[in-house]
């Protein structure tokens, strides 16, 4: 007795004999967002299996942040193209931002192919076959439930396992960033006034000039200043998330940053991001999002 399970690929490598039907049934279950197998025994098809990894909320609360901070995110996946457009749907992707049925080796590809085009690429994976993308990729995220090889290959590890410290990690590097900046400002600043004064280019003027002693305590006074700004990062508060859910799910998301959601926008610390039904994320849906009623068939209507 010999029992397979497999995908298509897997399926043409050891000539299974797989009546039409069985692909159809295949085709109806990705589009559900489910990856299908079929099971083989000896040779002949028997059942098709959908297996689902339903995503959580906190998948689509990261994508819809990232997103609106600025942030171009995209999907790639070994899945086939239906079941990767299906999880992409749900959580906020848009499709031509899925990388479907690509190999460990092909996720790095598509990486280099990113930074070629001159902006910062962050990858997030948990798995094995993620270990090569992440080490590629100029910041690698691994979820700390993973696989250990992805979390040696990763810089950055999220104990919790929650996608939502992502979030978390982008509001506190930016704040530390702005820090170094304005502490670089301030002792730049401070010294480019107090160096001339203590050499004594006011003494001609007002017959003013600081004693050595004095001297070396504005100096001083300079580190400590500037240590004690680098401390209070020790303040620092991860950004808030409220979640509001109506009958159809997930809603929408009020969101409360320490610094500015998008640079060009320094006001904007504390923001609302509606969360589309599936048919809004097409463009299909012309609904108000605070008040739609769309059922899937109702959604499907729209774009006809």
């Amino acid at each position: 007795l010999s029992v397979h399970i497999g995908n298509r690929k897997s399926l043409a490598d050891h000539n299974a004999n797989v009546p039409s039907g069985t692909f159809d049934a295949m085709e109806c279950l990705e589009r559900q967002g489910r990856t299908a197998v079929v099971v083989t025994i000896n040779g002949k098809a028997k059942a098709v299996l959908g297996l689902l990894d339903e995503a959580k909320d906190d998948a689509t609360v990261c994508v819809h942040v990232l997103q609106s901070m600025g942030m171009k995110v995209y999907m790639l996946t070994g899945d086939n193209f239906r079941t990767a457009n299906a999880v992409a749907e749900k959580i906020g992707i848009e499709a031509d931002h899925v990388i479907a049925d690509v190999l460990p080796d092909e996720k790095a590809s598509c990486i280099t192919t990113l930074k070629k085009e001159g902006v910062g690429v962050a990858m997030i994976g948990d798995g094995i076959n993620d270990s090569v993308a992440l080490a590629c990729a100029d910041l690698g995220i691994a979820v700390g439930a993973g696989a250990d090889v992805a979390i040696e290959a990763a810089g950055m590890v999220l104990m919790n396992s929650k996608l939502s410290d992502v979030i978390t990690a982008f509001d506190l590097s930016r704040y530390v960033f702005n820090r170094i900046q304005w502490n670089f400002i301030w002792a730049l600043g401070y010294n480019s006034l107090g160096i001339p004064i203590a050499a004594g280019v006011l003494y001609p003027f007002l017959h003013v000039a600081f004693p050595p002693f004095v001297a070396a305590a504005a100096m001083a006074f300079s580190s400590i200043s500037v240590v004690i700004s680098s401390l209070l990062l020790r303040m620092y508060s991860p950004p808030k998330l409220e979640k509001h859910y109506s009958s159809k799910g997930l809603e929408k998301i009020r969101l409360s940053l320490i610094e500015p959601i998008h640079p060009r926008l320094q006001s904007s610390k504390s923001v609302i991001i509606e969360i589309k039904c599936e048919a809004m994320a097409y463009g299909n849906c012309t609904c108000d999002p605070g008040s739609c009623e769309c059922t899937e068939e109702k959604c499907c209507s729209h774009s006809r």
